[in-house]
């Protein structure tokens, strides 16, 4: 891991820890080397940065290329952002983030594509599975809890400030594709059967 990247994401677990009361569980679960795909769910503009800082190696990930400008398009990148395409088939950035995949890099995606904001459910987009199968490359899902209330005005956004878990993220058990049963590896509905599985386990993830 850089300096420099090391170094703010230990600032930036700081302050999400002194802000909304960050607490992490089971980061120990993700492997310090190797290609990894890293799924979390999406909830609030918060979620990368905390996410990001949150995991204790270096990850891609993907971001609107819309935000790529100025000083705050040299930052991400220093962070290892692509720019991506809000909708459609991103040829270019998948072929990007596959290239990562085979320098043994980690991808952080988040799998339901926008953010689902209050009752709202996205479906998860089936990337991640079409990445990972393509790489044979192993899931890590990830759940964030909490920095939704972030989305819903500023009375539910001040529920956050200094409350001891205001906002949680859990770490689950890799999904190694490759002992998947009945996965069909060569059909179409793989990637998506492979989403959805993915996204049950991260649904999972912070109960009881």
């Amino acid at each position: 891991m850089r300096l420099g990247y090391r170094l703010a994401s230990i600032a930036l677990r700081n302050i999400f820890k002194f802000l909304f009361g960050l607490k992490i569980y089971d980061s120990k679960r993700v492997p310090t080397a190797g290609r990894l795909l890293i799924a979390c769910n999406h909830i609030s503009k918060l979620d990368s940065p905390i996410v990001g800082a949150s995991i204790p190696r270096e990850v891609v990930f993907a971001a609107q290329k819309e935000i790529f400008r100025g000083f705050l398009g040299v930052v991400i990148r220093y962070f290892n952002a692509i720019p991506v395409t809000r909708s459609g088939f991103d040829r270019s950035a998948i072929s990007i983030l596959t290239d990562k995949l085979t320098e043994e890099r980690a991808v952080l995606m988040f799998i339901q594509g926008g953010i689902s904001r209050g009752d709202e459910i996205k479906i998860p987009k089936p990337g991640i599975g079409m990445l990972s199968l393509k790489t044979d490359t192993d899931i890590l899902p990830v759940k964030i809890m909490g920095s939704e209330k972030s989305e819903r005005g500023w009375r539910e956004a001040s529920k956050l400030f200094f409350r001891s878990g205001a906002i949680r993220i859990y770490f689950g058990n890799i999904i190694k594709v490759d002992s998947i049963e009945n996965l069909p590896k060569d059909s179409k509905e793989s990637p998506r059967i492979l989403a959805e599985l993915v996204m049950s386990e991260i649904n999972s993830l912070g109960k009881g």
